[in-house]
């Protein structure tokens, strides 16, 4: 029963009477008594503006960006670990994904055929900065180049290869707090970034916030 929209970018909040008005780029959608965002902490920043005080309520926490690679190859690679974080260098963390491929060539109907072996590839905070603005296949190609140097491998050539510039991916400081919700406003946030870095944290603070806006 629900209207639902995608792909429409939200560009402004504005609090009228009876609850807040959505804008989307011109034009304003009708007045809902509730809202909810679950988005990045620096876009639900941006986007709460009319209310400085909700600002300062999530402002203490921190998200930055991470370059990432998915990877496939027709053999496995001489490591033992399925999944390795370092303290320096390009590569931040390597996971082997068994299943990793299969997903991704449904949802971008690539051509490529699912590798033996299939690896993602996140780069370390300095090193993203450093290559933020590069395009995919390139900041793919340099990831896939740090990783084999990283860990002492011979180049193996892949027989796919993606990247994919995550602006806001990783939390680098928790807001500590499961949501953030102003009954009388109709304003509620909620995200990874309240509780950590990863979906399960994303998937509780979600989750909590329903609870609270259904009286469950």
């Amino acid at each position: 029963g629900l209207s639902v929209r995608t792909g429409t970018e939200v560009t402004r909040l504005v609090p009228v009477a009876g609850g807040v008005q959505v804008q989307t780029g011109a034009v304003a959608t009708r007045v809902f008594d509730q809202v909810v965002l679950a988005i990045p902490q620096p876009q639900a920043l941006h986007l709460l503006a009319p209310w400085a005080d909700l600002q300062r309520q999530i402002a203490a926490a921190r998200m930055r960006a991470v370059w990432t690679a998915m990877v496939g190859f027709d053999r496995p690679l001489p490591l033992t670990d399925d999944l390795i974080r370092r303290e320096a260098g390009p590569i931040w963390q390597a996971r082997r994904q068994a299943g990793a491929r299969q997903a991704g060539a449904r949802q971008a109907g690539s051509p490529h055929a699912r590798g033996r072996e299939n690896w993602v590839l996140h780069g370390s905070a300095d090193w993203t900065a450093a290559h933020l603005e590069r395009d995919k296949p390139e900041a793919a190609a340099l990831l896939l180049a740090a990783f084999f140097d990283a860990f002492g491998l011979d180049p193996v050539p892949p027989i796919w290869l993606e990247g994919h510039r995550w602006r806001y991916g990783l939390t680098d400081r928790a807001l500590g707090v499961p949501f953030v919700h102003d009954a009388a406003r109709g304003v509620s946030v909620c995200g990874d970034w309240c509780l950590g870095d990863s979906a399960c944290d994303a998937f509780v603070s979600g989750s909590a916030l329903a609870a609270r806006l259904t009286g469950q």
